[in-house]
């Protein structure tokens, strides 16, 4: 992590002299749920939960549902055509199916002679350094090429999981196959940033004018990263029949009654395979469309859309107005779609001689808790020179 500050640095002071430049540091964290509330979250932290609450709680759910946890942390110089960034990523994507959260808040029993399936049911995480170069191809045409320095990981993809109990209720079975691949885990405590992969990515931006407006499109994050030889390959695949334990005297309870019945599982999982592992980034397209509007109450209204692979099921929608006052920039808007639920957001700018503040929320549906699924905060500074 050092070694990538050094060499920021060293851009920067290179081109110290240049016009025209600027220095910007953005950071931003989020957390946002697609199918549990902040009211639900608070009503479920008791020790009791009524039947009311459980079916309210699963009405509102989806087959999939999502949970994602954001963070990232960027430092950019620019000159002219060129922009050297040094980036911060830690994504946390979890997706769970409607069967799961029933079986947890009900037990099997309300489910004798269905097959409940938590197929789908995976956990996504990736921490990330990345080193950006940055230049202006044409008057509207942006490249990107960045080294990627890969921390932490980890991937569990479940193909298949379906649980079963008889109409009787006399045997559960259930059938899995998952796969799960994660990093040396052994340096976390010591040196979150310390490099166990390294990889790549290319990205590019296009804009065009039409008419008042303005058309942009962006597509980021197409790359990999190729974990090193410590990383831990796991492959699991097994079927499995229950039917209950005999015992004709509670005297004859001892533990090796229940280590028999562990055998029976008999997991057919592959041995851990300490390999090299290549991670796909969840690749990012975004579009907008910007248009100037004369009137006393907004300047400009933006139409977006934004698409992050494997973390958005629907591409996330957005409508912003923009109002520009004296050195003052507001800007309200409302999203659909993507991971969180409908609701508001907000960004706030303000423009000095030489100085830029921006302060900014995907999420701003604080007045009603039921209406939170989820919170982000993010702030930046730019200065121009």
């Amino acid at each position: 992590m050092h070694k990538l500050l050094i060499i920021v640095f060293l851009f920067v002071g290179f081109f110290s002299k240049a016009q025209q430049n600027y220095f910007e540091t953005n950071y931003q964290i989020g957390a946002f749920s697609s199918g549990i509330s902040l009211q639900q979250a608070y009503d479920g932290s008791g020790n009791f939960l009524s039947e009311e609450y459980k079916e309210n709680f699963i009405s509102n759910l989806s087959k999939e549902n999502s949970i994602l946890i954001d963070h990232e942390f960027s430092m950019k110089y620019a000159r002219n055509r060129w922009g050297f960034a040094l980036e911060n990523h830690i994504t946390a994507s979890i997706i769970y199916p409607e069967d799961l959260v029933k079986l947890t808040l009900n037990g099997n029993t309300p489910y004798l002679g269905e097959t409940l399936s938590f197929a789908d049911l995976s956990l996504d995480i990736v921490h990330y350094s990345e080193f950006k170069v940055e230049y202006q191809a044409k008057e509207n045409v942006y490249v990107s090429l960045s080294y990627l320095a890969g921390h932490q990981f980890a991937v569990i993809d479940v193909k298949k999981a379906d649980f079963y109990t008889s109409e009787t209720g006399e045997t559960i079975s259930y059938d899995i196959e998952t796969e799960a691949h994660f990093s040396d885990s052994n340096e976390i405590s010591k040196n979150l940033f310390a490099i166990n992969g390294s990889g790549m990515s290319v990205g590019v931006s296009y804009n065009k004018p039409i008419g008042k407006g303005k058309f942009n499109i962006k597509v980021s994050d197409v790359g990999f990263i190729k974990w090193n030889e410590e990383t831990s390959n796991l492959n699991i695949s097994n079927e499995y029949e229950f039917n209950g334990i005999e015992i004709n005297d509670l005297a004859d309870i001892n533990d090796s009654i229940i280590e028999n019945e562990l055998e029976e599982l008999n997991i057919d999982s592959d041995e851990t395979i300490a390999e090299t592992y290549s991670y796909w980034l969840p690749y990012r397209i975004q579009a907008s469309y910007i248009q100037d509007v004369k009137s006393e109450i907004i300047d400009e209204v933006i139409i977006g859309l934004e698409y992050r692979n494997k973390i958005y099921h629907k591409p996330r929608l957005n409508l912003d107005l923009h109002k520009h006052y004296k050195k003052h920039e507001f800007v309200l808007g409302y999203h659909i779609l993507g991971v969180e639920h409908s609701g508001f957001q907000f960004a706030y700018k303000f423009h000095g001689e030489k100085s830029e503040f921006k302060l900014f929320s995907k999420q701003i549906n604080y007045l009603d808790a039921k209406y939170v699924y989820g919170t982000h905060i993010g702030i930046g500074i730019k200065r121009l020179f």
